[in-house]
């Protein structure tokens, strides 16, 4: 928790003067995204997210349609510079929808990226790529027990 928080508070910080740990966190790119079939209106953005889980920690409750129906998750793209984004965290920690143009959520069952040039993302903190194309979609419901 410790460390989350400090990274938080780093990249919250970076956000307010537009530095460059936001510059990497939210280098623009271009993509086709489509969610259950249906196109997104951005060309461009700075990020985007999907989960299965509420949490993403320090609880804060970006993914706030996860978990909703069986079979889907929260798919998140946002168009924007960080500064302005930073607007939007008291209703992203809430789990309120934030309202903002410039940010599309859904609770989607399917997620298809098309990127012009291939792309690296992560998965749990992980680095995964590149690709120009990733598709989203849950898979079986896990049941994990610890002795």
């Amino acid at each position: 928790p410790f460390k989350a928080a400090l990274f938080a508070v780093q990249a919250i910080g970076s956000c307010l003067v537009n530095g460059p740990m936001a510059q990497r966190l939210f280098r623009r790119f271009d993509a086709a995204v489509t969610g259950d079939g249906k196109r997104w209106p951005f060309k461009n953005y700075s990020a985007l997210y999907a989960g299965t889980i509420p949490h993403i920690g320090l609880y804060f409750r970006v993914f706030h349609l996860a978990g909703i129906e069986p079979r889907t998750f929260h798919g998140v793209g946002f168009s924007m510079a960080p500064r302005p984004l930073l607007a939007l965290l008291p209703q992203m920690f809430l789990g309120k929808p934030t309202g903002s143009p410039n940010l599309l959520e859904a609770k989607l069952s399917r997620m298809e990226m098309t990127f012009p040039e291939p792309l690296r993302y992560t998965i749990d903190g992980d680095l995964y790529g590149p690709e120009e194309k990733i598709v989203i979609e849950p898979g079986p419901r896990l049941t994990v027990v610890v002795r």
